[in-house]
């Protein structure tokens, strides 16, 4: 699949001594003492990473760890110092770093829409007037307002819920609220830097729904960034790994859950149970070319939870199939190596 952006040997900085600050960095001087030094912090450094149509992209890292400039680098706002950010738009091919202000304008209005914050939700407004507000932004013609409005809440699942005040909503549904609005834009790509009020959005369920919902309908590409692990793991179908301005991995949570590739990764996610995360297909072995499914004591699909498969386990082992095809198995062996100890 050709990337949608594609980053190489990325490079960002705050302040006025770029190259000074990123000589040091280079060096391997700690970014605190370069900082110190000249006047210059080094947020990002030395990054690769591709982002893929459709995918959800979650950027993981502590306060500090460079998520926000990398969103903004995304979005044409932070000039790459270094490096290279090739993106795919509907007009041809942009290469951000030397791409004219002009040009990263024309970007972040057709290509990428970046939401850096909470969401601002008008309490005396109802969701409905909220919706036709945002289109209204978005150029949406007058008369198609009303119609398109009615069409997205049902399309959000909130479509009894139009007439609601936004000050009277329940608390879980105000970030659903906040997400449709963020979406509005005909942009491909989607950047989510804490976008809602509430820090544990995404442990609501229906909110992880809410937004696999989204990109299957609109075909969006989305990254956000968060601080939790579990949230980053719960929500993405990649993860990005950032420590002090360097991607230390990217993957899948099954690469980071079993696979971590720095000992910070694996002491990042060191407190989480990879039962809660992982799917059948995730941690099978292979069947050999003459087993039957009638051979094992239970079978499940792809796509099963792994806490769903536990239960068949205690009979025996079990068969992973997808319509009809038999993919693998998994026994004691391959829960073993799932619950030893990673990195």
């Amino acid at each position: 699949m050709t990337p949608q952006i594609h980053v190489r040997r990325l490079a960002a900085t705050h302040g006025r001594r770029p190259g000074a600050a990123l000589d040091r960095a280079d060096r391997g001087e700690d970014l605190h003492a370069v900082r110190l030094a000249t006047e210059t912090a080094v947020a990002l450094i030395d990054v690769d990473l591709d982002i893929h149509p459709g995918e959800i992209l979650v950027v993981l890292g502590a306060p500090g760890s460079g998520k926000s400039s990398l969103l903004a680098v995304l979005h044409g706002d932070l000039a790459p110092e270094r490096g290279s950010v090739a993106a795919e738009t509907a007009s041809g091919p942009v290469e951000l770093r030397s791409a004219t202000k002009r040009q990263r304008d024309r970007w972040a209005q057709e290509a990428a829409a970046l939401v850096a914050g909470p969401v601002a939700l008008t309490p005396k407004s109802t969701i409905a007037e909220t919706v036709i507000a945002a289109l209204a932004r978005h150029g949406t013609p007058r008369s198609d307002r009303a119609p398109r409005a009615t069409l997205e809440l049902a399309n959000a699942g909130l479509r009894d819920w139009g007439e609601i005040r936004i000050a009277d909503l329940p608390p879980g549904l105000r970030p659903r609220v906040q997400l449709l609005v963020a979406a509005l834009g005909g942009q491909p790509i989607l950047l989510l830097d804490d976008p809602f009020d509430g820090v544990d959005a995404w442990r609501d369920p229906s909110m992880v729904g809410a937004l696999r919902r989204l990109r299957e309908r609109t075909g969006k590409s989305v990254v956000l960034t968060s601080r939790d692990p579990a949230e980053a793991l719960r929500v993405g179908d990649r993860i990005a790994v950032l420590d002090n301005g360097r991607l230390v991995q990217a993957g899948t949570p099954r690469d980071l859950l079993l696979e971590p590739a720095t000992p910070h990764v694996a002491a990042y996610l060191s407190e989480l149970s990879p039962v809660s995360f992982l799917q059948a297909e995730d941690v099978m072995g292979p069947i050999a070319p003459d087993d039957v499914a009638s051979s094992f004591a239970g079978l499940v699909q792809v796509g099963t939870p792994l806490t769903r498969v536990l239960p068949a386990l205690a009979r025996g082992d079990v068969v992973v199939a997808d319509r009809g095809r038999l993919l693998g198995r998994i026994g004691t062996r391959e829960l073993q190596a799932v619950l030893s100890p990673r990195g």
